[in-house]
Parts: C-alpha cells; structure tokens; sequence
C-alpha cells in the first residue's frame, strides 16, 4: 500500500487540523527493529496507525483533538477549548493540540494527568498577533512534536515559556504493549519557510528535553530564538533511537538565535552532548552578562554536543557587565564556552 501524507498541517475553514493518512507502509508510521517489542514511529502519520491499534482490553485508542481559543486561561478548564472538554487521561489516551493565534494558555499542576500530546502547534490561526503557552511548575508536558508558530501562519509571534515545569518531547511511549519510539520529533522554533513570524522558547526553570531547530534559512520568513534565562533549569536532548531519522540534529538556522541571559549565578547550559549541533551561515549567539555577581576570571559552558558542525560565520554578541568583559570560545571537544574576565 502506498503511504501519502502531508508533512504540514492543513487550515480547514479557518481551524487548523492534521491532514488524515490515507495509507501507511513499514517504512511511513512503522518500522521495526530488531526487538520486536520496540518500534520506530512517525509521529506525522500518527492518525490513522494510532486510532486504529487496539489497547489491552480490546478497546482503541483515543486520540482527541482541541483547541484552545480563550483569550487567556487554564488549561484544565474546559470553557477555555473549542470542544467545551479538556485533555487528561480519562477522556483520551493521546491529544494532539492547537492553541488559537492571540490567545494565553496557563499549564499548571492539573488535577488529572496530562495525556502524551502529539502535535502541540502554538498559533494556529492567522492573525498579526501575540500567542503564548506558560509551562509552569507542577506541569509535566510530553510531546511528539511542537511547533511555534503553525506552517501556513502570517505575521503570528508565537512564544513558549518554561516557568518551572516539565517539556519532554520526543521520549518512548508505551502503546499497545510496545515501546514506541517517534523518530521525527522535534521542537520546531519559529521554522516556518513559507511566511513572517516569529517563534521564542524561553527558558527560566525547569527541565526541556528534545531536538531544536531555531529559525529559519530563508529571508522574509521566519525568526526562531531560543532564550535562556538563569541557571535554573536542566536542558538536553534525547539520543538519537532510529537510523531513518537524518534530522535528529540541534540546528541553528540563518534567522535563528541562541540567547543566554545570566543571572548573577550564570547561565544554564544545553547540554547537547548525545548529538550533533548544526549552525547555518549567520546564525547568531547572544550573551547578556550585566546581572552577573559571580567569581572573575570564570569560564561557563553555554553548549556542550557531539559535535559542532559551522555552515559558515555564526553572528557573536556580547554585553558585558560593568565587572567583566566576556568572550565565546568554541572548544577542540565540541563546547562552546563564556570566558569571563
């Protein structure tokens, strides 16, 4: 059977959904390894594999899709989503989720567990507007794949936070008595190639795992930034699981920028060290040291990885505090260092 999907949403009477799968081959939504209790899965063509898979017990999986379209809410309200329910583990065994372009959405400790969201698509409508996520302390967020802002979006700046909980995308699931791995996630920042936009993930505290891409190579597209305030929070990625995935790569595009802000205890790190980091030509580091108090002479790590591939000149920018001055080094073992002197 011939396997046709589309890799990017469709919008569909002005809301945005998943385009369905018509057909799936081993080498589309499934492919084996060699345990056959572990299986290699593209979370684009989840539709129709996962509805159509029995749990124990019988039953089929649930897959429910919302969207959230209040102006400002929480998430376990259920006046807060188009559908007048929420995502938790009672109704649906996966969700996948769209917040509406110009809308606020608070992930706090809920009073369910969160189900595993496949698509998570921060500004699905279009719209010059502002859209944001909080991820706060007690929430616990697995994902497949996020996107910030949606592909077919103008002008949407679309930012996520992280204030204390939990973003892990990209991690094995248990599914049908198997352990299934996503061998395309990743956590697209502003990517988008065909439109304006931006898209921001800041980070203040608490742990972000999964594969980044930042920006985007193409003028008069998109912006992705990548901010990093404080040295709080943990930040890695998971190791690559399938050899079919060639993009299992921490990338820096041309209009992407990696942002470090220091607080007078430093910076926290991204620790990329189970895979490769790539910068396209001109893609830009920033490092803001004013807050610093630390010691002097001191060297921070801003990134650690398998290996640093450069594409070409990387744009440096520093501002210093009135203590220090700073300087980015990149090291023979693939790290990326601030020299503070």
């Amino acid at each position: 059977m011939r396997t046709i999907f589309f890799p990017y949403p469709l919008l569909v009477m002005g809301c945005l959904t998943t385009a369905l799968v018509l057909g799936a081959t081993k080498q589309g939504a499934l492919a084996d390894t060699q345990d056959d209790k572990k299986t290699h899965f593209n979370a684009v063509t989840w539709g129709s594999y996962l509805q159509g898979q029995k749990k124990k017990g019988g039953d089929s999986n649930r897959v429910l899709f919302c969207v959230f379209n209040a102006p400002m809410g929480e998430w376990d309200n259920a006046r807060n989503w188009r559908e007048k329910t929420y995502p938790d583990d009672r109704k649906c065994d996966f969700a996948h989720i769209d917040v509406k372009t110009g809308c606020t959405l608070n992930i706090s400790k809920a009073r369910r567990t969160f189900p595993p969201v496949l698509n998570f698509t921060i500004g699905c409508w279009i719209g010059d507007m502002q859209t944001q996520v909080y991820v706060n302390a007690g929430a616990s967020i697995r994902a497949y794949r996020v996107g910030m802002p949606a592909p077919i979006t103008k002008g949407v700046d679309a930012r996520l936070h992280l204030n204390g909980g939990e973003l892990r995308v990209g991690e094995p699931c248990r599914l049908s008595g198997r352990t299934q791995h996503f061998h395309d996630s990743l956590i697209e920042i502003g990517c988008n190639a065909t439109y304006s936009g931006q898209g921001t993930l800041e980070v203040r505290d608490g742990l972000l795992s999964g594969v980044m891409h930042v920006g985007a190579d193409l003028p008069m597209t998109n912006v992705g930034v990548l901010r990093v305030i404080g040295s709080s929070a943990k930040i890695s990625a998971p190791p690559k699981t399938c050899s079919q995935n060639d993009e299992h790569i921490f990338k820096v595009r041309t209009f992407g920028s990696l942002e470090f802000i220091l607080t007078d205890t430093g910076v926290s790190p991204l620790e990329m060290s189970a895979i490769d980091v790539e910068f396209s030509q001109d893609a830009r580091i920033y490092v803001d040291a004013t807050q610093y108090r630390g010691k002097v002479p001191n060297s921070v790590m801003l990134l650690s990885a398998r290996r640093i591939k450069r594409l070409g000149n990387i744009r440096i920018e520093c501002v210093d505090s009135k203590d220090c001055t700073t300087e980015i080094v990149f090291t023979i073992d693939n790290k990326i260092m601030l020299n503070l002197r």
